[in-house]
């Protein structure tokens, strides 16, 4: 049992969400080329994410403590749920933390699924095969914005 609460984040959170959202794209920066501007990286939907009907921010919450976060957006344009961004701390990862955590968010949207990673990210690719085993994915090797990257696709009943 991990024990884990998945809770919808409100936006008296927004600026908590904003600084794990810091540390997830420092992160990211072994895997794509970005830049912070005045400190700060730049994410185009941050804010869209209390406004938009489409939009689901979500905080993973261990032992009172928030411990990884998730961003889906329904592509109604594809008919599709996407994960644009998931993370869990490190310090939590190996409590199997994260696998819970994904799956949670997942089964709580029935429908198609795509869930997308850079190629050289083997962490990331190793980690979403292994959570999505349980859904009979298939997955597609492509490259988009001059990175290659693994997707996955999958259905939810």
């Amino acid at each position: 049992m991990t024990n884990l609460e998945i809770v919808a984040t409100p936006e008296g959170d927004k600026s908590a969400l904003w600084d794990m959202l810091q540390t997830y794209i420092a992160g990211m920066t072994a895997y794509v080329d970005v830049k912070p501007v005045n400190g700060l990286y730049a994410y185009e939907h941050f804010d869209k994410y209390w406004t938009d009907s489409d939009r689901f921010p979500f905080w993973a919450i261990h032992a009172g403590e928030r411990v990884g976060f998730a961003l889906v957006w329904q592509d109604r344009d594809h008919g599709v749920f996407r994960m644009a961004e998931f993370y869990v701390r490190p310090q939590s990862r190996r409590l199997n933390l994260g696998t819970a955590f994904a799956r949670d968010v997942i089964e709580q949207f029935p429908g198609q699924w795509k869930i997308r990673q850079i190629a050289r990210n083997t962490p990331a690719v190793a980690f979403w095969r292994r959570t999505l085993a349980p859904y009979d994915y298939t997955e597609e090797n492509f490259e988009d914005r001059g990175l290659e990257r693994w997707e996955q696709s999958f259905y939810i009943r």
